[in-house]
């Protein structure tokens, strides 16, 4: 689950992020895979749950199973 505080985004129990960290959200076979710049993190769930909260960090949607952050284009 994705919890947001401001520009942090807590991934998974202890593991956090800001949202200037994440790369790329992307969907496959039901997991949604977190690229980080220094890493990334596997969860189970849609984009569709997290979709407006990136927008609202200026992440795009390039296709129906990956959101981009444009800061690394």
């Amino acid at each position: 689950m994705v919890v947001v505080w401001g520009n942090i985004l807590s991934l998974i129990g202890n593991a956090f992020a800001q949202a200037v960290e994440i790369v790329v959200f992307e969907v496959y076979d039901h997991e949604l895979k977190i690229t980080l710049k220094d890493g990334e993190k596997i969860l189970s769930g849609s984009l569709h749950t997290y979709e407006e909260k990136l927008e609202e960090y200026g992440f795009i949607k390039i296709s129906r199973s990956v959101m981009i952050n444009p800061r690394y284009i």
